[in-house]
């Protein structure tokens, strides 16, 4: 597709993008706001991977608060959304919302599989003296929810 086939908040979005590759995320944040200004709202994909993205400059900037809601956006439009549910689980852990983060992850490896996870799962959050408990039943519930995809997979 050349640059006269896109739509404009597609244009404006690619710009936001180039941005973000440059670490300039104020100049990304306000291009990626602005094609989901002019977009026309029909195409729910665009809007999804607009808000994750908006969800991602956020948490560059610091503004965990407001990456926790671009992310929850882009989940309400798109609850498959990998991208957007890992960023919300990163967003959760940096807050020390370690279960809430759990309950995303085992809300979407409930809904699809998720390598992403798998592979965070595999690696973090298995030390029992780091985790309450409590947080470690929800981690080892989404690794039960993963298994048991690659079974079904598998056999």
């Amino acid at each position: 597709m050349n640059s006269d086939d896109k739509r404009p908040e597609e244009e404006l979005f690619d710009k936001a993008v180039e941005a973000r590759n440059v670490n300039d995320y104020e100049t990304a944040k306000e291009l990626c706001g602005r094609s989901l200004e002019v977009h026309d709202g029909t195409d729910w994909k665009f809007v999804a991977i607009a808000h994750r993205e908006l969800g991602y400059i956020h948490a560059k900037l610091g503004d965990r608060a407001a990456a926790e809601d671009y992310y929850r956006y882009a989940i309400s439009v798109a609850p498959r959304y990998e991208l957007a549910s890992l960023g919300l689980f990163q967003s959760l852990a940096e807050q020390g919302r370690l279960k809430e983060a759990f309950e995303e992850a085992i809300r979407l490896v409930s809904l699809r599989d998720s390598p992403e996870y798998r592979d965070i799962l595999a690696k973090a959050y298995t030390d029992v003296e780091i985790l309450d408990p409590r947080l470690r039943r929800l981690a080892n519930r989404a690794r039960e929810i993963l298994r048991q995809r690659s079974a079904d997979k598998d056999g």
